[in-house]
Order: structure tokens, then sequence, then C-alpha cells
């Protein structure tokens, strides 16, 4: 049974007054998490609610690691001009 808390965030979240599993399943982990009024102890309780109803999160795919690219260039920048000094890997990358 999903939590009062849990299902009044997760309603509110939706903007719907009745809340479905399928809809839940469309969220994944880290969305769960950056729901106002849910957090890692919500977790739990929401995906035990979708096992009863045969559904689960949705999985996360991790963030690609862009190597070379205008951000690690902009982090670079940043980092240097607080006194880091940067240096390119020795090893050839990750």
């Amino acid at each position: 049974m999903l939590s009062i808390r849990a299902r009044n965030a997760l309603c509110n979240h939706f903007d719907v007054p009745q809340l479905l599993p399928q809809q839940v399943a469309s969220l994944s982990r880290d969305d769960v998490l950056r729901i106002n009024h849910l957090g890692p102890k919500s977790l739990p309780v929401i995906e035990a609610w979708l096992a009863e109803h045969s559904c689960e999160l949705k999985h996360s795919s991790p963030a690609p690691v862009v190597r070379n690219g205008k951000l690690e260039q902009q982090y670079a920048r940043y980092l240097a001009s607080r006194g880091w000094v940067i240096t390119p890997p020795t090893d050839g990358g990750l």
C-alpha cells in the first residue's frame, strides 16, 4: 500500500486526483527523487506498491561521458582560474 505522503506527492506531480501504477512506472528513480516531498525513504515504498501492480520504475540511463567536450573545457578553465594546474591524462583516457 502506498503511503499517504507518497500518494499525495505523486498525485500533485502528475496533477491527477487518482494515481495509476502505469503513470508512476513511467518515472525513473532519479525522477522520483526530484519530486517535492519524496526522498530516498519513499523509493522502497513506491517500488513495493508498483510490484503489487506488476510494474516497476523505469531504469535510468547513465549520463554519457564527454571527453574534450565543451563542458569539460569550461570546467578546466574554471579550475585553472582558481589556481588548479590542469594536466592531460597520461594513460590515454579513463
